[in-house]
């Protein structure tokens, strides 16, 4: 009588071993997937946050290239209209000085707008930092929920004597034991 509650039993104990480890190989496998991929999108989304701030600058040297080359052109025609005209004296000065007044202005416009825009990217970078983190933490408390599902303690006494019991069962009903 007791050969079929063993057999049924050690068969029930040895099915919820395998679970168990199947269970924790699964969520170890997901984890390790998850933070592989979450490391990977970070990196990609720094790598194109680094692009678009290098095109940022090239666009920012650029737009003060072409102020500097405008500013040069318009000092030239400063210096041609007084040489024709005979500018000279405080109209020359005025002229000079709301020259210098906007070349500034444009200037510091410029400086605010790349300033805009690095404090944007940085913003970006540290969302895409705190992404990652949030990911790699959820990527935990889910293989922390997959191995809460496996069967410790009193749970796999039970199902162990409860697998002893229904092999009784079976074995009673086919007339063995």
């Amino acid at each position: 009588m007791a050969v079929p509650f063993l057999a049924m039993a050690g068969l029930g104990l040895l099915s919820s071993i395998y679970q168990n480890k199947a269970i924790e190989e699964a969520s170890s496998a997901n984890y390790a997937n998850a933070v592989e991929r979450a490391e990977r999108e970070a990196m990609a989304q720094r790598g194109q946050l680094m692009q678009q701030s290098r095109e940022n600058s090239i666009a920012v040297n650029q737009e003060r290239y072409n102020l500097q080359r405008e500013a040069m052109r318009e000092r030239g025609s400063e210096a041609v209209d007084q040489a024709e005209r005979g500018f000279s004296g405080v109209l020359a000065q005025r002229i000079k000085t709301a020259t210098n007044l906007q070349e500034a202005q444009q200037d510091a416009t410029i400086d605010i707008n790349e300033e805009l825009e690095q404090s944007a990217l940085n913003a970006r970078s540290t969302g895409v930092a705190q992404g990652k983190v949030d990911r790699i933490d959820n990527a935990r408390m889910a293989r922390h929920n997959a191995l809460a599902q496996r069967k410790q303690g009193v749970g796999l006494v039970v199902d162990t004597v409860s697998a002893g019991a229904t092999g009784m069962q079976m074995a009673s009903s086919l007339g063995i034991g």
